[in-house]
């Protein structure tokens, strides 16, 4: 049982951590103001989706 626990915290981690590489990558690559407000965005959803 615990040992299932781990795992989906090691799984929900990863998940994070994915989420985290790809928000860094929308801001980077965000040309105008405009283009970080929707990076912005997509981030934020990310999150709750992930949360």
């Amino acid at each position: 049982m615990a040992s299932a626990a781990i795992v989906w915290v090691i799984n929900w981690l990863s998940e994070i951590a994915k989420a985290s590489d790809a928000s860094a990558e929308l801001l980077l690559s965000a040309e105008k103001l405009s283009d970080a407000a929707i990076a912005n965005k997509k981030i934020k959803k990310a999150i709750v989706t992930v949360a």
